[in-house]
């Protein structure tokens, strides 16, 4: 009876040691489920296939400054579900080639701005139509991380 309850404490105390000796700096981002990935996936091929479709994405003038802002908004939500979109395929959830060209150029460092996001969209109302507080908040995570980048 002694030795199991000694057991139980020694059990209990390295269990909070190793709870308290991980510190701020790592960065835990609970799981993603694979519903959770499906609902982003949905949202992410349909947004990629608006801004493909967009004729501000085509043709624009670049004398305008309204059109130019525009076009500058349109270029970072395309980075954006581009990254998100090449998660998924290495997340295996959309059935695509690891080597797809398009994510060629796309950076992986920054899995947790898209881990963020998939989690977001699983989590917002309109996910059916469109949800811009997460893609604001992911969009600003990807240019602060590229900000660090050297």
């Amino acid at each position: 009876m002694k030795t199991s309850l000694w057991l139980i404490v020694i059990s209990f105390s390295m269990s909070l040691y190793a709870c308290a000796s991980q510190g701020p700096s790592q960065h835990w981002r609970p799981a993603l489920d694979r519903p959770s990935l499906i609902v982003s996936m949905t949202y992410t091929q349909r947004q990629l296939l608006d801004i493909l479709l967009n004729p501000l994405a085509n043709e624009l003038s670049e004398t305008d400054p309204l059109l130019a802002q525009q076009h500058e908004q349109l270029i970072k939500r395309r980075t954006l579900f581009l990254t998100s979109h090449c998660d998924l395929i290495r997340r295996k959830i959309v059935n695509a080639s690891i080597n797809y060209p398009a994510c060629n150029g796309v950076a992986r460092n920054n899995r947790f701005c898209i881990i963020d996001f998939h989690q977001c969209i699983a989590k917002c109302a309109s996910y059916n139509r469109d949800c811009p507080p997460c893609e604001q908040q992911a969009m600003q995570c990807l240019s602060n991380n590229e900000d660090i980048q050297p």
